[in-house]
């Protein structure tokens, strides 16, 4: 995902299960100039400070307590922030296959109207709502076998000839379905 998001200059990612760190590591993917924060205030301090000026910011929610809570008082921030990308790791952990928080369906249904673009990941897209599922305009895909993380994956619009690669992608090898809706398969 960082590959996608690296071009932004206005980027706050939600590092939900750590995977991103300030130097590569053993479980880290590196990201070299953002700034790191653990806690929702640091987190609007960095963003207070930047103005509508550039930022990389990524907030890790180490024993944040009511994660959802959490999870929404940033959602809610990104949304007043306005004009930034919003790259959410994981993004399963905060909604289940028929729903999601009131302050995530607002900043998918409503936000990109500000400039808020929302980017997430999921290793099983079954568990993410339908709804994102199907407002997600661009859309990579690896591999999956599994018949319900293939039926959540067609909710995207992927296109049959697509779909049927699913199965088979190498490692690092996605489906690239375009906001045009053509594709094209990328990696290695």
């Amino acid at each position: 995902m960082a590959e996608k998001f690296w071009p932004a200059w206005r980027i706050v990612v939600y590092n939900t299960c750590g995977s991103y760190g300030a130097v590569s590591g053993e479980r880290r993917n590196s990201l070299p100039g953002f700034v790191f924060v653990t806690s929702v205030l640091d987190l609007i301090q960095v963003l207070r400070q930047s103005g509508n000026g550039p930022v990389r910011v990524c907030f890790t929610p180490l024993r944040a307590g009511d994660k959802q809570k959490v999870f929404c008082d940033v959602c809610r921030l990104v949304c007043d922030y306005g004009n930034v990308v919003f790259a959410v790791d994981e993004i399963w952990n905060f909604q289940s296959p028929s729903w999601s928080p009131d302050e995530l369906s607002e900043a998918i249904l409503q936000w990109g109207h500000y400039g808020l673009r929302l980017m997430w990941n999921a290793q099983q897209p079954q568990l993410v709502d339908q709804t994102l599922r199907s407002m997600s305009t661009e859309v990579y895909v690896g591999k999956f076998e599994h018949r319900l993380d293939l039926k959540a994956v067609a909710d995207c619009r992927l296109k049959d000839e697509a779909m049927d690669l699913l199965p088979t992608l190498p490692k690092r090898s996605f489906v690239h379905k375009l906001e045009s809706g053509e594709w094209r398969l990328e990696g290695a």
